[in-house]
């Protein structure tokens, strides 16, 4: 579908029937370098649990929608989402963000605060990159650069996930179907490689709106029911050998980022922070049942869908 001149976007969407239901829709945001497909499990989880209509989209320069060369700002991306969200008639939708999703659902519902009936911030948007102790643009454009995988064997990419650093988490809910997932995610090329379908400076150009986003200003213009998740492992789980003593720390970091969300939303008539433990940052693929029984519970609380 064209939203703007010379920008096509992908997106998919689920219903119950042939008709569109009167409940308000979910709108799916993936993170940043993922793609629409990562909602797959979690639609269908919606689907099932509340009969409401459902889109996923591949945001600008993210899987099969296009990708210029420039316009990754946060008001950018919002502004193409909105116009996709529009023209498929989605009214009021609940916004359901991942990690950089969540960002880009907090923009959304503070730009149009009238026209979202729910927010979900899955494991992203909770504070500010900026207001991490000792941040600086330099220090987070290295460390949050993207990794340099391209022509990585396809199989050598896939075993990160089976019995890799990932393994532990997504090895026993290996299936067809996530790999299908997984590689939708990225380019798989003639020669059996993979590379990434998010270049590395339209990347850098979105982490940089990330720095410049104040999360918590945008908080302040949101007056919808908002849920917050954060993923979380026990100490010893998901870190590289050495490092399980950052995991505490990062922890403390999101609680605390959350904690002054929950104090910024103060036009929002609910606010509720959450955490699903024993749980990687990718909760859409690892436990989506879970998240979808936890998003629908909120909603309903809401009283945004009925139960």
């Amino acid at each position: 579908m064209i939203v703007a001149p010379e920008l096509a976007m992908n997106y998919r969407r689920w219903q119950a029937g042939l008709l569109a239901s009167p409940r308000p829709p979910f709108l799916l945001l993936h993170g940043l370098a993922s793609a629409l497909r990562i909602w797959d499990f979690v639609a269908a989880e919606l689907l099932r649990l509340t009969g409401a209509d459902i889109v996923a989209l591949d945001q600008r320069g993210h899987g099969l929608s296009d990708k210029p060369e420039n316009g990754y700002t946060t008001a950018q991306i919002v502004a193409h989402d909105h116009t996709l969200s529009t023209a498929l008639g989605l009214t009021k939708p609940i916004i359901v963000g991942h990690s950089w999703g969540a960002t880009i659902g907090l923009a959304y519902a503070a730009l149009y605060p009238e026209e979202v009936s729910a927010l979900v911030m899955v494991d992203g948007g909770m504070g500010n990159l900026r207001d991490r102790p000792g941040a600086t643009w330099e220090r987070t454009e290295q460390e949050l650069a993207p990794p340099d995988f391209a022509g990585t064997p396809k199989e050598a990419f896939l075993d990160y996930f089976r019995q890799g650093a990932q393994g532990e988490f997504f090895g026993p809910i290996w299936s067809p179907q996530l790999e299908d997932i997984i590689l939708n995610i990225v380019e798989v090329r003639d020669d059996g490689t993979v590379g990434p379908r998010l270049s590395r400076d339209n990347h850098m150009q979105i982490l940089r709106s990330m720095w410049d986003t104040d999360n918590l200003a945008m908080a302040s213009q949101v007056r919808c029911p908002v849920l917050m998740i954060s993923a979380e492992t026990s100490p010893a789980e998901g870190l590289p050998p050495g490092q399980e003593a950052q995991e505490p720390e990062w922890f403390r970091l999101k609680r605390e980022g959350a904690a002054r969300m929950q104090t910024a939303l103060t036009l929002s008539p609910r606010v509720e922070f959450t955490i699903i433990n024993s749980t990687v940052h990718d909760i859409p693929l690892q436990r989506p049942a879970l998240l979808a029984q936890e998003i629908v519970r909120f909603v309903q609380a809401s009283g945004v869908i009925s139960a």
